[in-house]
């Protein structure tokens, strides 16, 4: 895309970030809705792993006080979203669920 049209790294790796941090938010609602609804423990431990990771993805990648060059912050967001989806399963399975 033309950089003349807003359409710049700028644009496109705040995308990332936010996309990354809305896609952990909603593995941290999913896991509590889970929990309220059944009430397991490794719906629990799902929901305290995917809420820390949305709080680092938040603070480190949208957060205004985050002091990180763009390019970190991408590579955080991405390396967020890798370990969610290497580490929830364990965390899950290590916890009871089956």
């Amino acid at each position: 895309m033309p950089a003349g049209r807003g359409y710049d790294e700028h644009w496109a790796g705040g995308w990332i970030c936010l996309l990354a941090t809305v896609y952990l938010c909603g593995a941290t609602v999913h896991s509590l809705m889970r929990w309220l609804a059944y009430g397991a423990t490794c719906d629990l431990a799902g929901l305290v792993f995917s809420g820390l990771l949305t709080w680092a993805g938040y603070s480190r990648t949208l957060s205004d006080s985050s002091i990180q060059p763009l390019g970190r912050r991408v590579a955080t967001a991405v390396l967020l979203l890798a370990a969610w989806a290497l580490l929830f399963p364990l965390v899950m399975w290590a916890c009871g669920f089956r």
